[in-house]
C-alpha cells in the first residue's frame, strides 16, 4: 500500500513484471541487478538508491521517486535462500533539495570566477612593474591570496560537478616538480582565516624535488595542484616545529611517479 501511494501504481500492476521496466533511469538497471544477485548469495547490501518512475491520479507519468534501500536475503526455516527482502524510505523531497543547492552552489561558483580572474590578473601585472619591494611583496600576496580564492571557488564547481557525475580530468604535460615548486610558493604566503600565516617562524617547508629529477607526466595540473595544495596545508597546520619535507621518486619498472609529504607534527 505505501508503494502504491509512493508511485501512483497499483499493486496488481507491478506483481510479475521486471524492476528494469519501472526504473526512472535504465543505466542503473546492471547497478540493481548486482545488488540483487549479491543478496541472492547471501551478501547484504546496507544501501543503495532505486530511482523509478511514478505516475498521478490520472496514470500519466509524474517524474522519479527515489528509494534509499537496504537488501539483504530471505531465509525459510532450513536457511535457505528464497528471495530477497529490502527495507528503505522515500527520500525524493531530500534529494530534490540537494540537487537544487547543488545547482545554485555551479551558479554562483560560475558567476565569480570572472572577477576573481580579474583580480589575479591585475594584482599580477602591478606587481610586474612595481619597483618598490615593500609593494611589489604585498600585491604578491594579493596574487597568492585571489589564486587561493580561485581555487576554492574551483572546488566548489567541482563538488557540483562530482555529484552530478561531470567532473572530467583534463590530462596535459604536467611538469610535477615546477607544479610543486608553485605550490610551496604560494604556501610561503598563506594565511588562516584570521590573518595569521600558515606556515609557523618555527617550521621549514623543504622542497626536495628538485633532487628526485621527476620526468614529465601525463596529469591534470591543475587536480595535482589542489592535491599537493591541501596535503602540505595539512601538515602546516599540524606542526608547531621542526619541518614539512617534500620528496619524491620515479620507480623505472612501473613508470610511476611518487610523491611524498612528511612533516614533524
Amino acid at each position: 500500500q505505501k508503494m502504491s501511494k509512493i508511485s501512483g501504481v497499483p499493486r496488481h500492476e507491478v506483481i510479475g513484471t521486471r524492476i528494469r521496466d519501472w526504473l526512472f533511469d535504465a543505466n542503473e538497471t546492471q547497478s540493481i541487478e548486482f545488488v540483487l544477485q549479491d543478496a541472492l548469495h547471501g551478501k547484504e547490501t546496507a544501501n543503495f538508491e532505486l530511482r523509478f518512475q511514478s505516475r498521478d491520479s490520472s496514470g500519466r507519468p509524474a517524474g522519479g521517486v527515489v528509494l534509499l534501500l537496504s537488501a539483504t536475503a530471505r531465509l525459510d526455516s532450513t536457511g535457505a535462500i528464497t528471495g530477497v527482502v529490502s527495507i528503505g524510505q522515500d527520500i525524493t523531497e531530500h534529494k530534490s533539495l540537494e540537487d537544487r543547492k547543488m545547482r545554485f552552489m555551479a551558479v554562483v561558483s560560475h558567476e565569480l570566477r570572472s572577477p576573481i580572474h580579474g583580480i589575479c590578473g591585475l594584482s599580477d601585472t602591478l606587481a610586474l612593474s612595481e619597483k618598490d619591494p615593500a609593494r611589489q611583496r604585498k600585491l604578491k600576496m594579493i596574487t597568492n591570496c585571489s589564486t587561493r580564492l580561485l581555487d576554492l571557488v574551483s572546488n566548489i564547481m567541482d563538488m557540483s560537478s562530482t555529484r552530478t557525475k561531470t567532473l572530467k580530468l583534463n590530462p596535459e604535460a604536467c611538469n610535477v616538480t615546477q607544479v610543486m615548486e608553485e605550490t610551496v610558493h604560494m604556501l610561503d604566503h598563506a594565511t588562516d582565516k584570521q590573518g595569521r600565516p600558515v606556515k609557523r617562524p618555527s617550521v621549514a617547508l623543504i622542497n626536495d624535488l628538485e633532487r628526485a629529477n621527476l620526468p614529465v607526466i601525463e596529469a591534470d595540473i591543475h587536480r595535482c595542484t589542489q592535491v599537493f595544495y591541501n596535503l602540505i596545508m595539512n601538515a602546516l597546520k599540524f606542526t608547531q616545529r621542526g619541518e614539512v619535507r617534500i620528496t619524491g621518486d620515479y620507480l623505472p619498472d612501473t613508470a610511476d611517479v611518487e610523491i611524498h609529504v612528511s612533516d614533524t607534527g
